[in-house]
């Protein structure tokens, strides 16, 4: 179920083997689910939430790529060096406390959105379910009606 939802968010078709399998046995396909399980849902997030958690992403890969740079240049040494290393120190020693206030609450957001999105899915599972059982009931009144016709006079 969660290789059929990977493969329609990107709109490609799944691997013959997947319908076939039904999913069981396949390997290599771990990292599809966790980058799936750990996808927001389209449309389940405010476009608002969804621009700002990217604009983090974006900030901290930023960040990141900024300490590898910095990093490099004061392993160097020399003077560019210290002050690569200087600066990394900074970096390093910098206030978190607004980054983390803002990781929360987008945290909070995505938890949100994924809750709305489990209870879709837990409403549709049940949804399913009452429609079997509705199915099921009818097929049990058919052939009661069917042995009832067996016993009536005509």
């Amino acid at each position: 179920m969660i290789l059929a939802e990977y493969h329609a968010r990107r709109e490609t078709a799944p691997p013959p083997n997947l319908a076939a399998s039904r999913g069981v046995g396949l390997t290599g396909v771990g990292d599809m689910l966790v980058e799936e399980l750990l996808t927001l849902p389209k449309g389940g997030v405010d476009p608002a939430v969804e621009a700002a958690i990217e604009a983090f992403a974006e900030a901290q890969r930023a960040k990141a790529a900024r300490v590898a740079a910095l990093a490099v240049r004061a392993a160097a040494g020399g003077v560019r060096g210290m002050a690569a290393a200087a600066e990394l120190r900074a970096l390093e020693a910098a206030d978190t406390t607004e980054t983390n206030r803002v990781e929360l609450t987008l945290d909070a957001a995505k938890r949100r959105a994924e809750k709305r999105r489990g209870s879709v899915v837990v409403r549709n599972q049940k949804a399913a379910a009452e429609e079997e059982v509705r199915k099921a009931h009818e097929a049990q009144r058919s052939r009661m009606a069917a042995r009832r016709a067996m016993f009536e006079k005509k």
